[in-house]
């Protein structure tokens, strides 16, 4: 007998059988990106309020290229930094609710490959919008069927 051969993309899947299989995955994308996004906006705020003793050696490395600097220059650039990265992280929260919703894939998508640079205070979260990303790909056919 010949090996059944399976379809890894699932592309000849009916489509009712195929939404019925991934139904949930737009759901769970939408839930790990407002938890990513979250997540970053909570690093960044943290990042924020980082103490003046954390910040002492890297005023000293930059006192040595230019003794200009002083600690107020180093705490606004690093609330700068932390106050545009905060702005940046709404995009996976309004992403994931797009997802959740099943509309404007693109959107959705996009929202993902921002929140893949919105989590830099916290590296170990990288793997959040991937994932998301991943079964956002998967589920592109539930956002079409969804939005006509």
């Amino acid at each position: 007998m010949e090996p059944e051969k399976t379809d890894l993309m699932n592309l000849n899947m009916p489509p009712d059988e195929y939404n019925q299989k991934h139904f949930s995955f737009p759901l769970i994308a939408g839930i790990l990106l407002i938890v990513a996004g979250v997540a970053s906006i909570f690093g960044w705020i943290l990042f924020m309020n980082t103490s003046e003793s954390i910040l002492v050696d890297l005023l000293k490395q930059l006192q040595e290229v230019d003794p200009s600097y002083t600690m107020e220059n180093v705490k606004n650039f690093i609330s700068v930094c932390s106050l545009i990265g905060i702005v940046v992280s709404i995009f996976p929260i309004l992403s994931g609710i797009i997802s959740v919703k099943k509309k404007m894939w693109g959107v959705a998508l996009a929202g993902s490959i921002i929140g893949l640079f919105a989590i830099i205070p916290l590296f170990i979260l990288i793997f959040l919008p991937i994932i998301s990303m991943t079964l956002l790909i998967i589920s592109r056919k539930e956002f079409k069927k969804s939005s006509s």
